[in-house]
């Protein structure tokens, strides 16, 4: 029994540690998508600034440029952080597969050990019955 507890309770510590690592990744694709929105805004701004100001749309070229590789970068990080989630994700169910396999087991077990028990004590009530029974047989032909 203490291996199966055992078990289970280190398949428990593998899920929860696998579900850590998926928190981290989804944090760090969250930091991504606010870097985006944050790189769009600010797309806008330069916009309006380049249209009030002389000469402007000279600096928004440049700024434009920068712009479209950090949306090719920030577009790349989302794919391999995706990538990267979709892997921890399979680790989550292959870890939480083993959790419930160990549970079941322990379960069928603890089944099999009342069965047990209930077995040995119907024998037990029926041995009580049966010398009940033949003790009253003997009082009675005797």
């Amino acid at each position: 029994m203490a291996i199966r507890d055992a078990l289970i309770r280190l398949s428990k510590w593998k899920v929860d540690e696998v579900r850590r690592k998926l928190a981290v990744l989804a944090s760090a694709k969250a930091e991504v998508e606010k870097e985006g929105v944050h790189l769009e805004t600010s797309v806008v701004r330069e916009q309006a600034l380049a249209e009030q100001a002389p000469g402007g749309e000279l600096l928004y070229h440049g700024f434009a440029q920068g712009v479209i590789m950090k949306r090719e970068a920030l577009s790349r990080q989302m794919d391999e952080l995706e990538g990267l989630m979709e892997q921890v994700r399979a680790q989550v169910n292959t870890a939480y597969a083993e959790l419930k396999k160990y549970e079941i087991a322990e379960e069928q077990h603890q089944l099999r050990e009342r069965k047990e028990r209930s077995r040995r004590g119907q024998i037990s009530q029926d041995e009580i019955t049966a010398s009940r029974f033949e003790r009253a047989r003997q009082r009675s032909s005797s």
